[in-house]
C-alpha cells in the first residue's frame, strides 16, 4: 500500500517532505507521493521554483526510508486554464487533477478537455476529489446539485485516459459519494486511496476513511491502484 496525495511545507502542508515519507514508512506502507498545490492558487508553490525544488528532490531520492515519488496537484481554472505548463508536467512521475476555483462550475467543460489532452503521458494520472465539495463550505459554492452533472461522460473519458478517480479520505470532502463510485466502476475506472494529508498525524486516519468508501462501493483489490492484495 502507500499514499500519493499528501503536502508538505513546500504549499500548505505542516510538515517537511521527508517527515511525511517517514509517517508512510512507520505505518509499513512501500511508496509515498508528495503532491504539492503549483501554480497560481494562494497557498501553491509559485511554477517559476517548482523545478529548481524537482531536482533538489532527486537529488535525495534514495536517501529517503520507502520509495517516494514526485508529483502535484495540478489546478484547472474556472475559465478552463491548466496552473502549470505542460513542461512542468513531464518532470513528474504523477499528477494529481482538480479544480478548486469555482466549485462545481462546468466540471464537464474543465475536466474533460484536460484529461484528453493529459491522457497521452505516461505517468500516474489521478482526477482528485472530482466532485469538488467540501463540507465545511457547502456540497458545491454555487450550491448546484452535483448529481446534475454528467458523471458518465466524465468517468468514461476518465477510463478511456487512464486517469484513477480518487477516493479523498480528508472528513470534510469524503469524494467521491459512494453511489458514483460504483457508476465509475461499472464504467471500468479505476481508483486511488487517498488521505489528502496536510501534516503527518492526518495520513493513517484519512486513508482509512478512504477506505471505507471504497469497501461501501463494493470494491476490489483490482479496482484499486494502492493497496495490498489483502486490504479489501
Amino acid at each position: 500500500v502507500g499514499e500519493l496525495h499528501v503536502y508538505t511545507t513546500k504549499s500548505d502542508g505542516t510538515d517537511k517532505p521527508s517527515d511525511m515519507v517517514k509517517q508512510c514508512a512507520k505505518l509499513g506502507w512501500k511508496f509515498a507521493g508528495l503532491a504539492d498545490h503549483v501554480g497560481f492558487m494562494p497557498w501553491a508553490m509559485n511554477e517559476s521554483k517548482f523545478p529548481e525544488w524537482i531536482s533538489l528532490f532527486r537529488e535525495h531520492q534514495n536517501k529517503l526510508p520507502i520509495k517516494t515519488l514526485m508529483g502535484a496537484e495540478i489546478d484547472i481554472t474556472k475559465l478552463g486554464k491548466l496552473s502549470v505548463g505542460q513542461d512542468t508536467i513531464k518532470l513528474l512521475d504523477f499528477v494529481v487533477l482538480s479544480a478548486h476555483q469555482a466549485p462545481g462550475v462546468d466540471l464537464e467543460n474543465r475536466y474533460i478537455p484536460w484529461m484528453q489532452k493529459i491522457g497521452h503521458w505516461n505517468g500516474i494520472k489521478v482526477l482528485a476529489h472530482p466532485i469538488t465539495r467540501n463540507l465545511r463550505k457547502g456540497v458545491m459554492a454555487n450550491d448546484n446539485d452535483w448529481n446534475a452533472v454528467n458523471w458518465t461522460k466524465i468517468f468514461t473519458i476518465a477510463r478511456q485516459n487512464k486517469f484513477y478517480l480518487e477516493l479523498n479520505g480528508i472528513p470534510e470532502r469524503m469524494d467521491l459519494d459512494w453511489t458514483l463510485v460504483r457508476l465509475a466502476k461499472g464504467l471500468g475506472c479505476k481508483f486511488l486511496l487517498s488521505s489528502d494529508a496536510h501534516s503527518a498525524d492526518q495520513i493513517e486516519a484519512g486513508m482509512k476513511l478512504a477506505l471505507i468508501t471504497a469497501r461501501k462501493a463494493h470494491l476490489t483489490k483490482h479496482d484499486v491502484l494502492n493497496c495490498y492484495l489483502n486490504t479489501l
